[in-house]
């Protein structure tokens, strides 16, 4: 974790969550690594009084980019009710800056969704070649309650218990001169060039989602971006659609109980940034 930075701040969507320092992290079992895998989790093992956060962890990379490949390739992901994992870039200033959602779902959701957030401006297009399904088009984030402009995977093995259960996968975003791409790839289907480590997009086919440069210009609306995972609890999106969600109860006292996370965890085979060279 020495590329990444800790973020141990109150969480700014409003979660019932704890973030750890990098040292508490480690002491506390919530953040692991072996040869080949690196392990984020939420506690699973302290019982919480009701309105009490849960310890978990959130972390940034300490390189921004200004564009490139990005690629993560993983085991699993948190699923479960009260969850609300994502992996995202982002700016430093929010949302002028932009924020790039790779990979998120709530309350054990099993499909994954993708979306932007910006500034005044950016829309999606919907004569945009792909494989999801347009939520909405407007990516301003002062407006529809910051909803942004998302796409919804209906594939069911690109979230949650479904992504477990294909082995895992790999998530690509692409950010160029044309716009902003996402696929999804389960174990089974993942491209042999991302697998030998020369990825070629060009022959990936349709992606799950994009944004293209026609309605949104990829260097305006989006500017030096670091790298994000974190697992939030309750808060401004998983809390508001809980009770709607077929969770039990309610989203506070579901984060009382640490048997309710014992899949609350990330396990990364490896995070890759290809940009072009000059």
């Amino acid at each position: 974790y020495s590329s990444w930075d800790f973020f141990s701040s109150s969480d700014p969507t409003n979660g019932l969550v704890n973030y750890l320092d990098a040292s508490d992290a480690w002491n506390s079992g919530l953040i692991n690594t072996t040869a080949s895998k690196a392990t984020m989790k939420v506690d699973d093992t302290t019982w919480l009084a009701q309105g009490q956060p849960r310890n978990s962890v959130r972390i940034s990379s300490k390189k921004s980019y200004g564009g490139g490949l990005f690629i993560l390739d993983v085991d699993t992901m948190p699923y479960g009710c009260a969850l609300w994992p994502a992996f995202w870039t982002v700016g430093p200033n929010w949302p002028e800056d932009g924020e790039i959602d790779i990979v998120e779902a709530v309350n054990g959701g099993s499909n994954n969704q993708m979306t932007l957030h910006t500034g005044s401006g950016c829309t999606q297009s919907n004569n945009s070649p792909i494989l999801g399904q347009v939520l909405s088009t407007n990516c301003d984030a002062d407006v529809n309650s910051n909803s942004g402009c998302g796409i919804l995977d209906a594939d069911p093995s690109s979230s949650g218990a479904g992504l477990q259960q294909a082995g895992g996968g790999v998530f690509a975003m692409l950010w160029d001169g044309s716009g902003v791409s996402i696929w999804h790839f389960a174990r089974s289907a993942v491209p042999g060039d991302i697998n030998s480590g020369n990825p070629s997009p060009g022959g990936w086919g349709e992606p799950k989602a994009q944004w293209s440069s026609g309605t949104c210009s990829p260097y305006s609306y989006l500017q030096q971006q670091t790298i994000v995972f974190d697992t939030t609890l309750c808060g401004d999106w998983a809390g508001n659609v809980y009770g709607s969600s077929g969770c039990p109860g309610t989203c506070e006292t579901q984060v009382m109980d640490p048997n309710n996370f014992q899949t609350a965890s990330w396990v990364v085979n490896y995070v890759a940034v290809y940009t072009e060279s000059s």
